[in-house]
């Protein structure tokens, strides 16, 4: 977007699948003194404060029959759903509950501060950008997401929720209509536009890139 623009911008995507906050901060203070940064902003979504604290228990069947391997990802989530009402120490969503915990997000506290101080120290303009999965994601983790911005607010680290833009934008599509294929929920073009946009504004916001680029 700022390159179409002709600004005289880099842009490093230095994320991994998986990654929580934490691993963030062990990239930052790794490698980012190689990098010469100016800028750092960070997407968060719901799992981020995973600490690895909390082990996710999850039915595995990779090594299911081959007559179920085109199916296994929907019957695996289905099952979980029964096993997490019988186990609170099973499946994805109590494994996410977890990290809400208070003892966990007291410790999530600590690694935003530390995650402050580096990029303080470094003379990083550090921003983070809460990035929900579509606008159906409002009525399913808008409390996790307060939760998220009382602590960046504690951290003293500007932020931004792109929740009110994708329903803004995308909040008359269906879920089908927004995710990467059929096959995966996973968020798709039209919602990547909608981050990118957000994104755009928070750089103006910080002063970062002059608004006639974004």
């Amino acid at each position: 977007m700022v390159s179409a623009a002709g600004a005289p911008v880099e842009v490093l995507s230095c994320s991994r699948n998986g990654w929580s906050t934490l691993d963030q901060l062990e990239f930052l203070r790794e490698h980012g003194p190689e990098l010469d940064l100016d800028a750092v902003v960070i997407g968060m979504v719901s799992n981020d404060p995973d600490l690895r604290l909390a082990e996710q228990r999850q039915l595995d069947l990779r090594r299911s029959p081959a007559l179920l391997k085109h199916a296994r990802g929907a019957l695996v989530a289905r099952l979980d759903v029964v096993l997490a009402h019988v186990d609170e120490t099973y499946g994805y969503k109590n494994w996410e509950g977890a990290l809400y915990s208070e003892e966990n997000s007291a410790a999530y506290e600590v690694v935003l501060d530390e995650l402050a101080l580096t990029c303080r120290e470094a003379s990083w303009d550090l921003s983070v950008m809460i990035t929900p999965s579509g606008p159906h994601a409002k009525r399913r983790y808008e409390s996790e997401f307060r939760v998220l911005e009382g602590l960046l607010d504690g951290a003293g680290i500007p932020h931004v929720n792109a929740q009110d833009a994708l329903v803004r934008e995308l909040g008359h599509l269906s879920r089908s209509a927004i995710q990467a294929n059929p096959v995966n929920g996973h968020p798709g073009p039209l919602v990547h536009e909608v981050l990118a946009r957000v994104a755009a504004d928070l750089l103006v916001a910080r002063g970062l890139i002059p608004p006639e680029m974004k």
